[in-house]
């Protein structure tokens, strides 16, 4: 029993008056607004900082996750990425690593890492500079080398913290983001060689929450399969390695 049913049930046998503090006076007022919020289908918006915000929006009838840089708090701009709710899924369960490898570029490490979120939208860490990118990327006719576009964002550290934050209040209003599926998942490097550039890739499907920063390649390697954890090995499903000249 919580303390407010305890002392609601203690004033009424004592024949008490019981009354609502101001915290509760808050909290019923929150919930108040929030079940309105959800009946009118108002969007969720929360600033990160920088004038960027993330807002948990509807679009031609699908829910979407859009990080873009708004120029007051009722203007928002092109300059940004907005994500279907399985690549938000999958950006999700994608932070511990990001989080991870953030910890090894501070202590020094050469970081080179790109994690693909679906439909060529990557979210990338870069040595030197501790900034998370999320953005659209194409392949142009024949070549092999993703371009970037500018549909993306960049966020400082202080902003990755504040968009961590809005992961349990997106899932409070929109249950399907509690339900994390399988995904596919590319890994890719690039090191640079006489004639052009080597890109090795690796794709395979597993499960949220089943892999480790140290399970992606870094300081722009290529990583034979054998290099990676055996765990991680037994977990994939399917594999392959692609290389383009």
């Amino acid at each position: 029993m919580s303390r407010k049913s305890k002392a609601k049930d203690q004033t009424k046998a004592l024949n008490i008056p019981f009354t609502l503090t101001q915290a509760d006076l808050v909290q019923e007022a929150l919930a108040v607004a929030k079940d309105q919020t959800q009946a009118l289908n108002i969007p969720v918006k929360v600033p990160l900082g920088g004038g960027r915000y993330a807002e948990l929006t509807e679009w031609n009838a699908s829910k979407r996750v859009d990080l873009r840089f708004w120029k007051t708090d009722t203007i928002p701009t092109k300059v940004g990425v907005s994500l279907s709710l399985p690549q938000w899924k999958i950006l999700c369960s994608a932070t511990q690593v990001v989080d991870d490898l953030i910890s090894r570029e501070k202590d020094g490490e050469s970081v080179d890492w790109r994690y693909d979120l679906g439909e060529d939208v990557y979210v990338i860490i870069k040595a030197p500079q501790l900034t998370i990118h999320i953005r659209k990327y194409f392949v142009p006719n024949g070549e092999c080398t993703l371009h970037p576009t500018k549909r993306g964002v960049t966020l400082s550290l202080y902003e990755w913290k504040e968009l961590k934050k809005t992961i349990p209040l997106f899932e409070d209003r929109e249950p399907e983001l509690l339900h994390r599926h399988h995904h596919r998942r590319r890994r890719c490097t690039t090191t640079k060689k006489k004639g052009g550039e080597n890109r090795a890739c690796a794709e395979q499907t597993s499960g949220q929450g089943h892999f480790r920063s140290r399970d992606f390649v870094t300081s722009g390697q290529t990583a034979p399969l054998g290099r990676l954890s055996r765990n991680f090995r037994l977990r994939m499903r399917r594999t392959y390695f692609r290389t383009c000249t």
